[in-house]
């Protein structure tokens, strides 16, 4: 049963992939809800998604969106976010959540994600003042607690 250091082990193997929208392949190209989505199948706690699936423009419908992580994730309820969760944010401010990405530190300190801005995947550091950003936090079903 994999547990969230294998969650953290698996999402910084995807570090320096390059981001690429809709891509899902370690080390040539990838975008933050398909690098989410292949962390989990690599691990057995989601399948692959389907071709067409998680297809979206730049600025990804939320509802949709949402949809798509409700299928594969549970929501983080009643408890502090921990390494391996997934974190869904208003990447542009606390509005509309359309970016995701792994939490890696204790205590929401670190976030790997596919970042278009850094054209590549990169795992930085979570000041406090970028929570209000956070919509929600999700995790894998089957994680080992």
């Amino acid at each position: 049963m994999a547990t969230r250091e294998d969650v953290v082990r698996v999402a910084r193997t995807w570090l320096r992939t390059p981001f690429h929208h809709q891509a899902r392949v370690r080390g040539h190209g990838v975008d933050c809800g398909n690098l989410v989505a292949e962390v989990g199948a690599e691990l057995g706690l989601m399948s692959s998604l389907e071709p067409g699936e998680l297809r979206y423009s730049r600025r990804p419908n939320p509802n949709q969106m949402r949809a798509v992580i409700a299928k594969y994730l549970d929501p983080v309820e009643g408890r502090e976010p921990l390494p391996g969760d997934v974190v869904w944010m208003g990447w542009q401010g606390p509005g509309v959540p359309m970016h995701l990405g792994i939490l890696t530190l204790l205590h929401g300190a670190g976030i790997l994600h596919a970042y278009a801005d850094a054209g590549q995947v990169v795992e930085t550091a979570v000041p406090p003042n970028m929570w209000v950003k956070v919509h929600s936090v999700w995790t894998y079903r089957g994680l080992a607690e």
